[in-house]
């Protein structure tokens, strides 16, 4: 698909941000699958898209 990562911002240790905001259900299944098998490599997407407020 030849896509690549153009800018990363709000980067931050999951630790850290789940003491700001709940983790999705997505993101929790993730955590656990990595917690549970610390040798896994865990592939995830997070996507974030502009919006109008208009």
């Amino acid at each position: 698909m030849n896509l690549y990562v153009l800018e990363v911002e709000g980067e931050e240790p999951l630790a850290e941000r789940a003491k700001k905001v709940p983790l999705s259900e997505d993101l929790d299944d993730m955590v656990q699958r990595a917690e549970s098998n610390p040798n896994a490599i865990i592939y995830g997407t997070f996507h974030c898209y502009p919006r109008n407020e208009a």
